[in-house]
C-alpha cells in the first residue's frame, strides 16, 4: 500500500489530494464515505487489489485532502476535484466505486464523464423521499466547532457511538433502533476522530450527498452500474426503496445477507466480472525520491514517511523533528523562521501522523529510520533541530550520522532522567484505554491542557502551577488531540525509553557542536532549566 499526493490546484493556489493505491490490473478508484479517510476503505482494497490497480483518493476536506476553495452546496465542486485528480494521473478508462457519499460522487462523476467509466459499484446507496430526508438532515449535523471546555469531544463520541446503535442516529427511538446494532469502540474511535479530522466542516460533502439520494439521479446513469444491496447496511429500509422502480439494462443488483463478509464477498464477485477488462491505462506515477517543497512521502525500507519540505531548496538543509505524540504540523512556527535561512526538512516520526510505523517503535527503531531517511535525501552536510520531547532522538541520531551532522539544536528539552521524582507515575496515568463511555477522551484532552499549567500535570495544585503562556486554544489543542490519538501504539513503545533517557550526560559525549535553546515564556522551560543546567541554555525571548 502507498501513499501520495496530487496537486489539482491551479498556478500557486496548491490543492493536494492525499490518496492510497495498490495491486494491478485495470484501474479502480473508490470512494470512501462521509466523514472518513480511504483508510476505511481498507478492507475493500485488500480484495480488490488482487483484480485492479486501486486509487483511493480521500474527499477534498475529509482525511488528509485539503478542503474545496469554495462551497456550492451540491456535489460539483467533488466531481471537478475528481476529474482533475484521474487527469493528473493520466486515467483515461477505469473502474469507479463508491460508498455513502462516495456513492452520490461516483453517481454525479458517471454521468458527467461516462467515456472515462469502465463500470460503477455503489455501496450504500439509497432513495430517500422529501419527507424522510427532511426528518434526518434536521439534527444530523450538530456544530462540532472545537470549544475550550472540550465539549465538542463529548458531542463527537455521542454521535459516533450512536451511529451504530440507530439510524438516523439522533432519533434515539425504538423505530430507528438497528436490528443489529452493537458498539465496537474500536470502531466508534476511528469515526470519531474522522469527525475531528474534517473539522468544523464535516459536513459539507455529508450533506450535499444527502439532497442527491434520489433514484432520478441515480438512474440518469448510463454505464454499466452494480448496486451492492447488503442487508446490513444501516440504509437498507432506503436502498429497498429501489424495488419500487425498474431499471435500465445498464443496471445490477447485487444482493448480499448481513454479514461483513457477505458483503464483501458480493463485492468480490463484481470484480472478479471486471477481469477481462485491460491493464492499467493510467500514466506511470513519479517514483523520484528528491524532495521538493510541499507535503510528500519517502519510500524506506519500513515503509513511508510523510513529511513537509519547506524553504528554498538551495539553502543550508536541517531535518526538523516534532515532539513525539504531535506531528510536524504543530511546527508551524519554528518553520516559518527557520525557512529564512534553512531548507527544512520535517517528517513525521515513525508511527505518527501518516508516517508508518516500523516494527517496534522504540528509540532505536525510530532513529534507524530517522538515519535511511537522511541517507535518502542525499545530504552531505546538514542540522538537526529537534523540540522538546524529540531531543533523545535528535542526540542518537547525531551519533549514528556525526560525519554529516554539523550542529544539533535542542530547542525545549528536558532531561526526565533528573527530574524523575517529579514524574515518576507519568508513565502509568498518561495511558487512556479506549472505552464504550469516551471518557478517555476528555481525560486525554485535560492531559493536554494541564501539560501547560501544571508539572506534573496530573498534580493540579498550587505548588505546581507552572507560570508562562500556555496556549489552550480551542483549535490548538484539538489539532494536538488528534495527533495524540495517532500517534498512541508508537508513543506506547518511545515515551518509556524518552522518561529514562539520561540526556544531559548524553549530549556532553557527542562530538558536534550541541546548541540548547529555551523558549523565555514556554511553561515548562524553569523545569527543563533544572533538569539541564541554565549554565548551558540560551534563553529565546
Amino acid at each position: 500500500m502507498r501513499q501520495d499526493y496530487v496537486n489539482v490546484g491551479t498556478g500557486e493556489r496548491r490543492k493536494l489530494i492525499h490518496y492510497r493505491s495498490a495491486g494491478s490490473g485495470h484501474p479502480l478508484v473508490m470512494l470512501h464515505a462521509s466523514p472518513m479517510s480511504s483508510a476505511a476503505l481498507l478492507p475493500l482494497i485488500e480484495i480488490a487489489k488482487e483484480y485492479a490497480s486501486v486509487i483511493a483518493p480521500d474527499t477534498p476536506g475529509y482525511g488528509w485532502s485539503d478542503p474545496l476553495l469554495t462551497a456550492s452546496g451540491d456535489l460539483r465542486g467533488y466531481v471537478a476535484a475528481l476529474n482533475g485528480f484521474t487527469e493528473r494521473l493520466g486515467l483515461e478508462k477505469f473502474g469507479l466505486y463508491g460508498s455513502a457519499t462516495g456513492a452520490q460522487i461516483a453517481i454525479e462523476y458517471g454521468k458527467a464523464y461516462p467515456e472515462q467509466i469502465s463500470y460503477v459499484i455503489l455501496d450504500n446507496a439509497a432513495h430517500f423521499t422529501d419527507a424522510e430526508r427532511d426528518a434526518i438532515a434536521a439534527g444530523y449535523f450538530p456544530d462540532l466547532t472545537p470549544d475550550a471546555t472540550g465539549s465538542h469531544l463529548t458531542r463527537t463520541w455521542s454521535m459516533a457511538r450512536d451511529q451504530g446503535v440507530f439510524f438516523p442516529w439522533h432519533q434515539r427511538t425504538a423505530a430507528a433502533r438497528l436490528p443489529a446494532s452493537a458498539i465496537n469502540v474500536e470502531f466508534v474511535q476511528m469515526i470519531a476522530l474522522d469527525y475531528l479530522q474534517a473539522g468544523r466542516d464535516y459536513d459539507r460533502a455529508y450533506r450535499a450527498a444527502f439532497a442527491n439520494e434520489k433514484i432520478e439521479r441515480l438512474q440518469a446513469l448510463t454505464v454499466p452500474t452494480f448496486i451492492l444491496r447488503w442487508q446490513g447496511s444501516i440504509l437498507r429500509p432506503y436502498t429497498d426503496h429501489f424495488d419500487a422502480v425498474e431499471w435500465p439494462d445498464n443496471f445490477t443488483m447485487v444482493h448480499c445477507g448481513p454479514g461483513r463478509e457477505e458483503r464483501l464477498a458480493g463485492f468480490k464477485k463484481i470484480l472478479m466480472q471486471q477481469q477481462s477488462l485491460p491493464e492499467r491505462t493510467m500514466r506511470p506515477v513519479a517514483t523520484s525520491q528528491s524532495v521538493r517543497p510541499g507535503k510528500g512521502f519517502m519510500d524506506l525500507g519500513c515503509g513511508q514517511v510523510h513529511y513537509l519540505a519547506a524553504g528554498e531548496p538551495h539553502l543550508p538543509p536541517m531535518l526538523l523533528l516534532h515532539d513525539p505524540g504531535s506531528s510536524h504540523r504543530s511546527l508551524a512556527d519554528f518553520i516559518d523562521t527557520l525557512t529564512k535561512e534553512h531548507f527544512i526538512v520535517a517528517p513525521d516520526l515513525p508511527g505518527h501522523g501518516l508516517s508508518a510505523r516500523p516494527q517496534g517503535a522504540g528509540l532505536a527503531a525510530m532513529v534507524a529510520v530517522l538515519r535511511e531517511l537522511v541517507i535518502s535525501l542525499g545530504w552531505d552536510e546538514f542540522q538537526i533541530r529537534c523540540v522538546k520531547g524529540s531531543a533523545a532522538l535528535g542526540v542518537e541520531l547525531a551519533k549514528v550520522t556525526k560525519q554529516f551532522v554539523q550542529t544539533l539544536t535542542l530547542t525545549n528539552p528536558l532531561d526526565y532522567s533528573i527530574v524523575k521524582d517529579e514524574w515518576v507515575m507519568e508513565k502509568e496515568q498518561s495511558r487512556f484505554p479506549v472505552n464504550a463511555a469516551g471518557t478517555h477522551f476528555l481525560q486525554s484532552w485535560y492531559m493536554l491542557r494541564d501539560r501547560q499549567l501544571f508539572w506534573p500535570w496530573y498534580r493540579p495544585e498550587p505548588g505546581h502551577a507552572l507560570a508562562g503562556q500556555p496556549n489552550l486554544g480551542a483549535d490548538y489543542l484539538t489539532e494536538r488531540f488528534k495527533e495524540y490519538w495517532i500517534a498512541q501504539t508508537a508513543l506506547h513503545d518511545l515515551w518509556p525509553e524518552i522518561l529514562t533517557y539520561p540526556l544531559s550526560a548524553r549530549i556532553d559525549q557527542l562530538d558536534c557542536p550541541v546548541k540548547v535553546k529555551m523558549i523565555a515564556d514556554d511553561p515548562l522551560t524553569p523545569v527543563a532549566l533544572r533538569s539541564l543546567g541554565a549554565e548551558r541554555c540560551e534563553m529565546i525571548y
